[in-house]
């Protein structure tokens, strides 16, 4: 008799999940959707908010562009609602009045995402206003995570990170379109991800120079913002700038950091170039003196105020601590391990100090890096004190 009901309950339970089975199926084929980019008589627009960042229109005029050169036909990215079949929504939470009120209706779901770093979802809403009887909707928790989920829209289309580049063409169609279900992408596992331009003066540097950047004469903004481009198709954050002495330095083109914030793109420096200072082009011997912490400290604090000043409202991560001149040992009045850890220590509590004092935040707030290379290992090794929230960079020399 207990075998007989034993048996029967397995039934039931097989007959439960395969009726749950159904239901998933059923929802899952429900929650996908056709969305037409180009048709024979219509072609998507993308509507964005003029308040949200401006790396939210770049990245929309750039997936425009793509379609563009896959189909001839060009979306128009517009800040204006206005009555049309279909329309892509691209905004970041709290920025973009028409995402705002879907998720106030209950239209659309942000909690995966919602106070994450980087992230964003896109799904296919129906009627998400008077005038747009459907939309596919890319909604970011932040400016990048916006701008990422556009630039995956390029992705589905078929054009590659590289398609700049590395002449990757994309192939020509009539017509375009995406079956989409709704899509939540996944926190990045690295939070700073990117490209540090070194050896520049064997490729990069003189073909911008001769070839793309010939006003300039230089990697300059035009050559950033291509390489900005590249960074955010390839979901990166980050960028080393070139550092040679063949190239002037980032910040000698005013240009450059507010091309590197239109793109949302973070500025950080090597090891060798301390508080985002390229000192191999930026210490003038013969107005500056001796590039030593022990002896002219107060020249060396000025060159660092100077760059957190320019800097203090901008995305960057500042390398802490410092080596000599052109990737040499830090200059010391003495040979002596212990002294130069505790000079290294003070040049750090120095460092912190100005990011206080300049921009106004906690320095333990600001993103800040230590590079344990070279002799500065031995002094890591030796016991040299670092704050907990600076993170370290291990590099593999050579």
């Amino acid at each position: 008799m207990r075998k007989l009901r034993k048996s029967n309950l397995i039934k039931k339970i097989v007959v439960m999940l395969i009726c749950f089975q159904v239901v998933v199926l059923a929802a899952q084929e429900q929650a996908t959707s056709d969305f037409t980019l180009v048709g024979d008589n219509a072609i998507t627009s993308i509507l964005i908010d003029k308040k949200d960042a401006k790396v939210v229109t770049i990245a929309s005029n750039i997936f425009a562009t793509d379609v563009y050169n896959i189909t001839g036909k060009k979306p128009v990215v517009s800040t204006k609602d206005s009555r049309s079949e279909t329309t892509i929504i691209a905004g970041t939470i709290g920025s973009n009045k028409w995402i705002d009120s879907m998720i106030a209706a209950g239209e659309i779901d942000v909690s995966e995402i919602e106070n994450q770093w980087e992230r964003y979802s896109i799904q296919i809403v129906e009627n998400p206003t008077s005038t747009i009887k459907k939309a596919l909707v890319v909604v970011g928790n932040d400016r990048r995570g916006t701008a990422y989920g556009i630039l995956e829209l390029s992705r589905k289309i078929g054009v590659s990170p590289w398609e700049w580049w590395a002449d990757v063409t994309p192939t020509k169609k009539e017509s375009l379109s995406l079956t989409m279900e709704k899509e939540v992408s996944k926190s990045p596992s690295v939070k700073y991800r990117g490209v540090f331009l070194n050896d520049e003066d064997w490729g990069l540097q003189r073909w911008a120079a001769l070839n793309f950047e010939p006003e300039t004469g230089d990697i300059g903004p035009k050559t950033y913002a291509k390489v900005f481009e590249l960074l955010l198709r390839l979901r990166a954050n980050t960028i080393w700038p070139a550092m040679h002495s063949s190239t002037k330095p980032f910040y000698s083109y005013p240009e450059n950091k507010f091309v590197a914030d239109d793109y949302a793109i973070v500025i950080g420096t090597s090891h060798a170039e301390p508080m985002l200072s390229n000192i191999n082009t930026e210490w003038k011997h013969d107005e500056m003196g001796e590039y030593r912490y022990d002896t002219n400290s107060e020249t060396i604090k000025r060159l660092f105020t100077k760059r957190v000043k320019e800097t203090a409202k901008l995305e960057g991560i500042y390398t802490t601590g410092m080596r000599g001149e052109h990737d040499s040992p830090m200059i010391v009045g003495e040979d002596d391990t212990d002294a130069q850890v505790h000079l290294l220590e003070r040049v750090i509590t120095d460092q912190r100090a100005i990011l206080a004092k300049e921009t106004k935040k906690d320095p333990s707030s600001i993103p800040q890096a230590f590079v344990p290379y070279k002799e500065v290992l031995n002094y890591y090794q030796s016991g040299l004190e670092l704050p907990e929230d600076i993170t370290l960079v291990w590099t593999d020399d050579n």
